[in-house]
């Protein structure tokens, strides 16, 4: 887990549960919820991140007056590939590099299913037809997927476009349904 220091003059930080209930001190929580006190035109208030961390107030070793968090990372990103009996975890900024460099999309969104499959939601760029995006994508994915040991996967194009969150509005390009 890594170490970090909130500046609490500038940030609320709260870790919370699934249901977004306060967890205690040093307790793992699924995710914060961060407000900016600095921000006074457009601010962030309860903005959520999927981060797990452990917020602690007791003295750091560096002699840093403020908390501090360990930091686990986010609870709903990594991506599992099952392969056989084992699992292959890749982390979605990895994906997305690959797919960001298929220039025939304009905009993408891989969902994951737990049942080896994939579906790709993507609008392509002007005047390139979707089977052909999509075909540089299903390539590109599927060779870097193979160099991370991943051979067994059937991916899709989706007749959806890319979609937000109707909950939360927020857009991601790798969403994990694991």
């Amino acid at each position: 887990m890594r170490h970090f220091h909130v500046n609490d003059d500038w940030l609320i930080v709260e870790p919370v549960d699934q249901d977004n209930r306060p967890v205690p001190d040093g307790m793992l929580s699924n995710k914060i919820l961060l407000t900016n006190l600095y921000n006074f035109v457009q601010p962030y208030i309860r903005y959520e991140v999927t981060d797990r961390v452990i917020l602690h107030r007791e003295p750091c070793a560096c002699g840093n007056p403020s908390p501090w968090l360990e930091l686990e990372g986010r609870s709903d990103d990594v991506v599992t590939f099952l392969q056989g009996d084992r699992g292959i975890r890749i982390a979605p900024l990895a994906i997305y590099a690959i797919l960001k460099e298929v220039h025939e999309m304009r905009r993408f969104q891989l969902v994951v299913k737990p049942d080896h499959t994939a579906l790709l939601r993507l609008e392509p760029e002007d005047g390139i037809p979707r089977i052909e995006a999509f075909q540089k994508a299903s390539t590109a994915l599927r060779v870097f997927l193979a160099s991370q040991g991943v051979t067994e996967i059937a991916l899709t194009l989706s007749n959806d476009p890319p979609l937000r969150n109707p909950d939360s509005g927020k857009f991601k390009h790798i969403i994990n349904e694991q």
